[in-house]
């Protein structure tokens, strides 16, 4: 199980919102869609790194390949 902090939530709401506000702006909404798809896919890879990581760190991935 994974839990983010305030930090997490408060980086997710600036991102939207800077996608929300870049599709507003940008002439090709197919554009903005392309790049909050691509943000969200980014975005979960980095937090999947980053909770393996930990995993790793604390001894719980031993003898795995995951």
């Amino acid at each position: 199980m994974q839990q983010g902090t305030v930090i997490t939530a408060v980086l997710w709401i600036v991102g939207l919102g800077q996608h929300l506000l870049s599709e507003l702006l940008m002439h090709t909404p197919e554009l903005a869609q392309v790049t909050l798809l691509a943000y969200f896919g980014l975005v979960i890879l980095v937090q999947r790194g980053v909770l393996l990581g930990r995993a790793r760190a604390a001894g719980h991935l031993q003898g795995r390949s995951v």
